[in-house]
């Protein structure tokens, strides 16, 4: 049916900034967790780093995190690489480690005395040595994903190629993280990381460590308290002597005492308790009248 007449609006229409419209993208999100990630893994392995190579902390810094696809990542890796399948948390989501094989040389040669200088050509595989230096880096970076995830981490596989390595499948698209490392080393050199979007949903979004606890308060029942032995003292008498009469004091004289009614029981000066004196078993004893 159509309208006799025209319509005009009365009024101008809405017009919204698209800024305040445009929803934040899961791509958005994942890089700036990835860089958050970054910072906690370049605390973490600092220390570590520094004690393997021999020399103070090193300085970490991270580049600004990137998307590549598995086949373009494995087409610029170097021939001979130290590359590291881990897996993290309880659902064992899969982190790819890598750095070249050029790093692992000159980290030998250093480890043996020398300058950490590299020979022009690499070997076609790494000897026993550079291979059990390797292992102690893995070591540490899954400690260090780790700590910087709360969540447990472990080496799966490793391979000096990362074609054979076969991480991911080619088309798979990864999240890159770079750690420039400088101070471990005769010369800065890069780690990278590389996540799946779901690795990264799994320690990011909902995490992999467990919940944390509700923390219980101290108690003296329990452990490690319980067992804590505490000096006391029954203070029987308290009087007070001049110093003439103290200066005198010969074996055999007798002082009068006099034992208070409520005794006080201290533990570290302060008193804990008061009670009066009587026996048990042949012994003196307390028997607390008041305790605060």
């Amino acid at each position: 049916m159509k309208p006799q007449r025209s319509f005009v609006a009365e009024r101008a229409l809405a017009r919204h900034c698209p800024d305040l419209l445009r929803a934040r993208t899961p791509s958005a999100d994942l890089e700036a967790g990835l860089a958050l990630l970054g910072e906690r893994l370049a605390r973490a392995l600092a220390a570590p780093l520094g004690r393997l190579t021999g020399a103070d902390s090193p300085a970490i810094t991270q580049a600004a995190p990137r998307c590549v696809t598995m086949a373009d990542m494995t087409a610029a890796a170097p021939r001979l690489g130290a590359n590291c399948l881990l897996t993290a948390g309880p659902a064992h989501v899969p982190v790819l480690a890598t750095f070249g094989g050029d790093i692992v040389m000159s980290l030998l040669d250093r480890a043996f005395g020398g300058a950490g200088s590299t020979a022009q050509h690499l070997p076609d595989a790494f000897p026993v040595s550079a291979q059990l230096l390797i292992d102690r880096l893995e070591t540490l970076i899954a400690q260090a994903l780790a700590e910087a995830c709360n969540c447990a981490a472990q080496p799966l596989r490793r391979e000096g190629s990362l074609a054979r390595l076969n991480a991911f499948p080619a088309e798979q698209l990864l999240w890159l993280l770079d750690l420039a490392i400088a101070g471990a080393g005769p010369a800065p050199w890069v780690l990278t990381l590389a996540f799946p979007a779901e690795t990264m949903a799994a320690l990011l979004g909902e995490g992999c460590g467990e919940s944390p606890r509700a923390v219980q308060p101290a108690s003296a029942t329990s452990e490690p308290f319980s067992d804590l032995p505490i000096d006391l003292k029954a203070v029987l008498v308290d009087m007070a002597m001049p110093m003439a009469l103290l200066a005198g004091l010969t074996p055999g004289q007798v002082l009068p005492v006099s034992v208070a009614r409520k005794v006080p029981l201290k533990a570290g000066g302060v008193t804990i308790a008061h009670g009066i004196v009587g026996a048990l078993d042949d012994r003196v004893a307390l028997r607390l009248i008041q305790a605060f």
